[in-house]
């Protein structure tokens, strides 16, 4: 993020409104120097929380981008995302069937789901989606409610899957970074995706009913994840069969 670019937006944010720097701080429950100083780029004098203050007393957002070595970081979220896709497919290899990537082109709409899982004994639906980290909440939600729609209308026709109950999960690393977001949009997650790690391992071992939940995975070589959901349902979770 460049700081003084930032700063120079909600300078210009301030303006279009006609406020002056003490009216923003009066909706942001802080100084006008400070205000000054969000202004003037000057991030790390104020702190992150205090910048984020400000931006949303102007109806805007703060998002961090990391940069590290050029390409390289692509490829180091990708190798993220990928060991956390292995993780939900060991989980769910014992009794579930499982797609992953599935694609969809569906009059103009196109996209994919990072995992479909597809439980036989309960007809239950499961769609996932494995994110590193949370850019855009609106947007992810949006997303992911057509995508859970257009499985479950375009699966009974593919692979002859009728569900009598969905679940739509979101997959998040638990690190810290992933816990300040649902902090930040605790409300909504809270509406949207109600159910947390455990109910979520609990459904998986023993689907019963729709869900919709937030889970977190710690870096792990599979088992330890399947053991936690052995555990929560009191059953034994099968390996997944190789191919």
């Amino acid at each position: 993020m460049d700081d003084r670019r930032a700063g120079a937006v909600i300078r210009e944010l301030r303006r279009r409104k006609h406020w002056r720097q003490r009216d923003v701080a009066d909706k942001a429950g802080v100084s006008q120097q400070l205000v000054s100083l969000v202004e003037l780029g000057a991030f790390e004098v104020v702190g992150l929380d205090n910048v984020r203050a400000v931006a949303k007393a102007l109806d805007a957002t703060i998002e961090l981008t990391p940069r590290w070595r050029g390409p390289e970081l692509e490829r180091l979220l990708d190798a993220g995302h990928a060991a956390l896709v292995e993780q939900v497919v060991d989980v769910l290899g014992g009794g579930w069937e499982v797609i992953v990537e599935w694609t969809f082109n569906h009059f103009g709409e196109r996209g994919s789901v990072d995992v479909i899982g597809w439980h036989v004994g309960s007809a239950s639906l499961l769609v996932i989606e494995v994110k590193t980290r949370i850019v855009d909440l609106q947007a992810l939600l949006a997303a992911d409610d057509r995508k859970a729609r257009l499985a479950a209308k375009l699966l009974p026709d593919e692979r002859g899957w009728r569900p009598r109950a969905i679940g739509r999960l979101l997959v998040l690393p638990a690190t810290s970074t992933a816990h300040d977001a649902l902090r930040r949009h605790a409300a909504i997650v809270a509406a949207t995706y109600p159910a947390r790690t455990l109910e979520i391992q609990r459904w998986i071992a023993a689907p019963r009913g729709s869900i919709a939940g937030v889970w977190l995975l710690r870096p792990t070589n599979g088992a330890g994840t399947a053991q936690a959901v052995r555990r929560a349902a009191g059953t034994r979770v099968t390996p997944p069969r190789s191919g």
